[in-house]
């Protein structure tokens, strides 16, 4: 289905298009729509990373959350089993980065927070930005795969602490 796409895309020699075939924008959310998480973790063309986010106490600051690690390869490698009936039912080995964050915070700022924490990794440093400042080619979902919304909050995706998200970063060459 991806290569009808960016075949009709070519035919089509638009600027509207040009701009999303070099930044891979569009790209990146028709794959989250057309793929599982799981058929997503297996395409050679994406990389999947798990982001358990660790919602703040504004009460109790102390955490036992090390902020100064960067590395994806330094938080941990590992399965993945979901417990929950009504989520993915696989099994897979993803990354899972732990991110502390709000609940009241918008998917544009935990992108942002991802981006500033593991964008080094994952190779977002050179990419084009679009208008929040954040880096192209990259998607957020939940647990039951629907594409986060970057003007939606967290809590708008009932996302409680400790739960995982997923970032779908397409790669480049």
């Amino acid at each position: 289905m991806i290569e009808l796409i960016e075949a009709y895309d070519l035919l089509m020699d638009d600027d509207l298009f040009q701009y999303t075939r070099q930044s891979g924008t569009s790209r990146v959310a028709t794959a989250c729509e057309l793929f599982s998480l799981k058929e997503l973790c297996d395409h050679p063309n994406y990389d999947v990373f798990g982001i358990r986010v660790i919602f703040e106490n504004e009460e109790d600051s102390d955490s036992s959350l090390d902020e100064e690690e960067d590395d994806a390869s330094q938080v941990g490698d590992g399965e993945q089993n979901f417990e929950s009936s009504n989520s993915l039912q696989f099994s897979a080995s993803i990354p899972i980065l732990m991110l502390k964050c709000h609940s009241d915070d918008s998917v544009s700022d935990v992108k942002r927070l991802c981006q500033e924490r593991f964008g080094k990794v994952w190779g977002l440093q050179d990419r084009l930005t679009d208008r929040e400042n954040l880096a192209v080619g990259w998607e957020m979902m939940t647990q039951f795969g629907i594409i986060m919304s970057y003007h939606l909050f967290l809590k708008s995706y009932d996302v409680s602490s400790y739960e995982i998200v997923y970032a779908v970063i397409e790669k480049t060459d």
